[in-house]
């Protein structure tokens, strides 16, 4: 039966002796580096049997009673850490260190005294991000979880700590002098995508959507593209093609490739950021061109049941809340509909 965490070790000693097992305690542990803790012991005894070294320790133990009302953080940190960053990834390790540094204020407090508001103080006065707030959280947890299989708190006051709520970045749609930008740049430009951030914006689908697009998926007969996925609602959803694209899905379709774009997720994303580079077009990702889609749709006055069966959403809500951007001027000619 292995021993309770913090109780000390027995073992045998390489080589022949007379006294063989060894019993120790842990005393402490010493920061070496900020990456380096090295537990720090102090030995009972050597004895000829292993019984005998475990006598010697469950005395120690029994003549020697410790407060546990007096365990600081940075000791509960440091007997935790020396068990639980066995098994994890490097990743995770360097996520919690980082995490346990924000706690320096209370590194020598006794964990029994710490309390909510003292964490909840560390993530405010500190302005922790909502991403090291819920590292601080996981970890406090995890050594809360410590501490009460070993008797040293009876409650966990880290599962109170609130985190601090997303902020909610607004998405940038592609204005119409930037759309025009696109237009007049493909005739300039030698650049190989380029029609391509075209075809998103007027037809609202998804980067891998398109990238999954074959000559199969398009009907120049009847103007139309199915494809898309993701979603139940996304899946070979029928888009129709806007006559100002249909000439670039028309070039795609007569080339020799099978794929409308041949090219991977990842490089067509370099492609991505290089082309709005050159064309000094800022803060727009990919996934702009489908919010932009859904929000010239809805200036246009078309339906809504229209757009959200297009985009391939469940329920207009998603669409509205989500993929349309309305500025000033959509506000004031809706306004002046009246």
């Amino acid at each position: 039966m292995r021993n309770p965490n913090g109780y000390g070790t027995v073992y045998k000693l390489s080589g022949k002796r007379r006294n063989p097992y060894i019993a120790r305690i842990t005393i402490g542990w010493k920061q070496i580096s900020s990456q380096t803790i090295k537990q720090q012991y102090r030995t009972l005894g050597y004895f000829k049997t292993k019984k005998e070294a475990l006598l010697a320790l469950a005395k120690y133990h029994t003549e020697n009673t410790f407060d546990l009302n007096t365990i600081s953080l940075s000791e509960i940190y440091h007997q935790w850490s020396l068990q639980h960053y066995q098994n994890i990834q490097a990743k995770t390790k360097k996520g919690y260190e980082t995490a346990y540094q924000k706690l320096s204020p209370y590194y020598q407090m006794p964990f029994c005294e710490l309390k909510t508001i003292h964490f909840q103080k560390i993530i405010q006065e500190q302005s922790l991000t909502r991403s090291t707030a819920a590292i601080l959280k996981i970890l406090l947890n995890q050594l809360y979880q410590y501490a009460m299989k070993n008797d040293i708190v009876q409650k966990n006051y880290a599962k109170f700590i609130e985190v601090p709520k997303a902020q909610t970045k607004k998405k940038q749609i592609f204005t119409d002098v930037e759309i025009q930008k696109l237009w007049d740049s493909l005739s300039t430009m030698d650049t190989p995508y380029l029609d391509s951030i075209l075809i998103l914006i007027y037809t609202g689908f998804r980067i891998g959507e398109l990238l999954a697009l074959t000559r199969f998926h398009v009907d120049l007969e009847h103007q139309l593209i199915v494809g898309g996925g993701k979603t139940q609602a996304g899946k070979e959803r029928i888009v129709p093609i806007h006559s100002k694209i249909a000439p670039l899905i028309e070039r795609r379709c007569q080339q020799s490739c099978e794929k409308l774009f041949p090219i991977s997720y990842r490089s067509y994303i370099n492609h991505f950021k290089k082309i709005l580079e050159q064309l000094q077009i800022q803060d727009k990702t990919p996934h702009s061109t489908r919010h932009t889609f859904a929000t010239l749709m809805l200036r246009a006055g078309a339906d809504k049941k229209a757009i959200q069966q297009i985009i391939g959403h469940a329920n207009y809500t998603t669409t509205a809340n989500i993929y349309t951007h309305l500025d000033e001027q959509d506000l004031k000619n809706a306004i002046n509909c009246i």
